[in-house]
């Protein structure tokens, strides 16, 4: 709270309080209730002398019907000589404005003539003209009115010409604590109980009205001292009354204690002084603006994003903010000023979280800003002001960005993984099923064109005659005829320069690129570069430690060969070599089938570990997300909720609920996302409650329908098993919801026995062909994965489908007696550890390979 050098608090300035949207509503609706409990006859004229309102007491003094007073005139309630008084009375208030008292007759319901003092004050608008008046009946012809006055809630008071109270109501007592014979008697005694502060003020009113400059009532604020010691404040109004012919009859006045609404107003001060700091030191920009567009109220956040350095500068006129920046949405399309945040709301439309790029026009700077935006209508529900929140989210969405890119990048990385590993499986596969050394070159050759970037695979062999040449032993790709055409030697001369020759000379990879992924590796910049390529790959082919030739692998991308994917392709030449070892003697073919056969147990065993490494990071990352940024973004939820208890101005209340709008929204994200990365139904429950959640995230997201059916107890399995079996069944069903074309499926999980787990996915939609998913020419990788890990784990799948007939997959996989121990060992044989991880970074999530099935 500011605090001045005095010590005082200083007050907010009035001005700049705005009521509620509903606020006018609450006003009528006090103000009609009010007025019909008012005894004395009140009403309300437009300016045309029309009556437009009028309590109760009003229409039984006349003994007309209501809808015989309001719209009509005076001439139509009244007899003609004293409608005259009342308009020509009438239109010297409209000429003064003011309050006007004087006497004057009225005619009574039952047809009598009364004498009455009419009480007027004219009515204004926001803008100070006078629309209309309001005016009150007192009945002095008998001593009624005495009797209301003895009634009133408020002290009324009559000064006869020589300042003496003629009358004094019994409300004073309540107000004062003095007694109306005390007033009646003592006529200073009023002076004497006003706080001294408040005494020069007072005094000064009552000369200007004792002396006429006022003829109509005014309005003052004092405090008095009440008997007991406590201040009371009072809003006082007197004036001067005059009869007909304008002779002197004293002070008419009223005093009102006001002391609940003065604290009230403190209080509502205080509020608006705590509003004000949230306001002012919140992050998030807000902008008020009227009903034309003008700003009204720009907190420091928003100036400080617009670039205003006051006020004064952020209340210019729009023109100046168009001049000054661009607003363009996501796609870079520039927005017309027509649809910029504000004039939308202005138009009475809402949103929340619309992003947008705001460029400097003069540097061409830019920042992204986060808009929500609603109106703010009146009780006629035209848009009468608008607020626009403004949040700097530059960071936030670089950073998004940025994770994006990575995502990418990670993801692509994967991919070309993916297809080197299953490239090595496949090479793994043409060994076992190769008969001669030509065929497996050439096999090799073929399926080392789908490792990612590769243009030109060739396989040279190492000649033992004197010129030491190189014979081109396979080659498939682009140029494979001026490869073959090539003359290479692996000696130590001219043309034993390039990659090939350099290979086999040294026993090392060989890179042939303008910039080499590892500096520590073999480069020439000769040999291939002549035929258009970007990049080169010399793998050694080696038979106990001796080369004997060298795989090489072309692109006409620089830099594809990274050193992941050097360790993998290495991978590639190392059973290449032993391929032929093996081909060479029955001896090495033997024992190239068993090295083959434990690489790809291997293989598998890696595939199995990628994906519960991948779980145990999805985990991590839950917990991250739940035990920080959920903790978090709860306490900030709790402390708006406190805030909001304090705070009781609409409008504050109403931008503190879109604060808290704002961070339920992003909790609900967040838990969104917590969910989504790691389901705590089948971490905390085991598997059948995690099939029952994958469940109804397939028909949440998928539209897909999915029965689920347990049979018997599965939950005493390993944890590597039943997430297997987990990822397994996502994987089944979301190749149904992309090929199946059927909203329906089921998955039944039973026990077989005492050492196996059957579960069975089924869909009765337009089915296939299952002899196109056994070969690996044409299976799916979603397919092959699950195959592949389904052996490490001595388990079986059975594919069950027909064209129109629907398909049935069926996985069987043993339990009993598994250990992870056998993970572990599978694992054992990678002895260089650099290779795994780059095989370990090898496999993504298939989900988005169009050709699974």
């Amino acid at each position: 709270m500011e605090v001045r050098s005095d010590g005082a608090v200083p007050r907010n300035d009035p001005a700049s309080f705005r009521p509620p949207a509903d606020f006018s509503i609450l006003l009528k609706r006090f103000f009609s209730t009010l007025l019909d409990t008012i005894t004395s006859p009140v009403f309300f004229k437009d300016t045309e002398g029309r009556y437009v309102g009028c309590n109760d007491a009003f229409v039984e003094y006349l003994g007309l019907p209501r809808e015989q007073i309001i719209g009509h005139s005076v001439y139509d309630v009244a007899p003609c000589e004293l409608a005259d008084v009342y308009r020509r009375k009438d239109q010297e208030l409209f000429d003064h404005p003011g309050i006007q008292v004087y006497e004057s007759r009225v005619r009574y319901a039952d047809g009598s003539l009364r004498d009455v003092i009419f009480r007027k004050a004219t009515l204004q608008d926001e803008e100070g003209r006078v629309i209309g008046l309001a005016g009150e009946i007192f009945d002095i012809t008998n001593r009624k009115h005495r009797i209301v006055a003895d009634n009133t809630f408020d002290w009324e008071f009559w000064l006869d010409p020589n300042g003496r109270f003629e009358y004094c109501s019994p409300s004073c007592e309540r107000i004062t604590g003095h007694s109306r014979d005390e007033f009646m008697d003592d006529p200073d005694l009023l002076l004497r109980i006003i706080h001294p502060d408040d005494l020069p003020g007072f005094l000064a009113h009552r000369h200007e009205v004792e002396d006429g400059i006022h003829r109509n009532a005014k309005e003052i604020q004092f405090r008095l001292i009440h008997t007991d010691g406590s201040l009371r404040w009072i809003g006082h109004v007197c004036q001067p009354v005059f009869d007909g012919e304008e002779r002197f009859l004293g002070n008419r006045g009223s005093n009102r204690e006001i002391t609940d609404q003065k604290v009230a107003e403190q209080e509502r001060d205080g509020l608006l002084s705590l509003l004000r700091a949230v306001i002012d030191n919140i992050d998030t920009g807000l902008i008020l603006s009227a009903a034309d567009g003008q700003v009204l109220e720009m907190n420091p956040a928003a100036r400080r994003m617009c670039g205003y350095q006051s006020m004064i500068q952020a209340k210019r006129h729009p023109a100046e903010a168009e001049a000054t920046w661009e607003l363009l949405t996501s796609s870079g399309a520039t927005l017309a000023p027509k649809e910029w945040p504000r004039m939308k709301t202005l138009r009475g439309e809402t949103f929340q979280n619309w992003e947008l790029r705001i460029r400097k026009k003069s540097d061409g700077s830019e920042w992204i800003a986060s808009f929500g935006g609603a109106p703010i209508r009146d009780p006629q529900e035209r848009v009468a002001f608008s607020v626009v929140t403004i949040r700097d989210v530059t960071q936030r969405r670089r950073a998004h960005e940025e994770l994006e890119r990575k995502v990418r990048e990670r993801t692509l990385e994967l991919a070309r993984f993916n297809r080197t590993l299953q490239a090595i499986v496949e090479c793994n596969q043409a060994i076992i099923r190769a008969r001669s050394e030509q065929d497996l070159i050439r096999e090799f050759c073929r399926i080392s064109m789908r490792v990612e970037g590769v243009d030109l695979a060739w396989v040279g062999l190492a000649e033992d005659d004197e010129a030491k040449s190189i014979r081109i032993a396979a080659a498939i790709g682009f140029h494979q005829r001026e490869i073959s055409r090539l003359r290479i030697s692996w000696a130590d001369d001219e043309l034993g320069q390039g990659p090939a020759a350099t290979a086999i000379r040294t026993g090392r990879v060989c890179i042939q690129a303008s910039s080499p992924a590892d500096p520590s590796l073999e480069v020439s910049r000769e040999e291939n570069l002549q035929l258009g390529f970007g990049a080169s790959i010399a793998l050694p082919l080696q038979s106990e430690g001796h080369p004997f030739g060298a795989l090489v692998l072309c692109s006409a991308r620089p830099e594809i060969f990274d050193v992941p994917q050097i360790q993998l392709l290495q991978e590639l030449a190392n059973n290449l070599s032993i391929g032929i070892a093996s081909l060479r003697t029955q001896k090495e073919r033997d024992r190239a089938l068993q090295t083959a056969e434990s690489r790809a147990e291997q293989l598998r065993a890696m595939s199995l570990e990628l994906a519960q490494s991948e779980q145990r990071e999805r985990r991590r990352l839950a917990q991250v997300l739940h035990d920080d940024l959920q903790q978090l973004l709860v306490g900030a939820t709790f402390n708006l909720e406190a805030l909001k208890g304090k705070v009781h101005s609409k409008t504050a209340l109403a931008a503190l609920e879109q604060l808290s709008e704002t961070i339920t929204e992003s909790l609900g994200v967040s838990r969104a996302m917590t969910l989504e990365l790691s389901p705590p139904a089948f971490y905390e429950k085991g598997l059948s409650a995690g099939l029952e959640w994958l469940g109804s995230q397939m028909h949440k997201k998928h539209g897909l329908k999915v029965a689920i059916e347990i049979i018997g107890s599965v939950e005493d399995i390993a944890e590597q098993i039943r997430m297997f079996l987990f990822e397994a069944v996502r994987e089944l069903l979301l190749n149904v919801v992309k090929h199946a074309r059927t909203d329906h499926a089921r998955v039944r999980v039973r026990p077989l026995g005492k050492d196996e787990i059957e579960i069975t996915v089924t869909d009765k939609g337009v089915g296939f062909d299952p002899a196109g998913t056994e070969g690996l020419k044409t299976s799916g990788f979603g397919l092959f994965n699950i195959r592949e890990k389904l052996r490490f784990l001595r388990g079986r799948m059975k594919i069950e489908s027909a064209p129109e007939r629907g398909s049935r997959f069926t996985l069987v996989v043993p339990f009993a007696g598994w250990q992870e121990e056998r993970l572990d060992a599978s694992l054992k044989g990678r002895n260089n550890k650099s290779r795994q991880k780059a095989t370990d970074e090898g496999v993504t999530d298939d989900h988005q390979d169009p050709d699974r099935r």
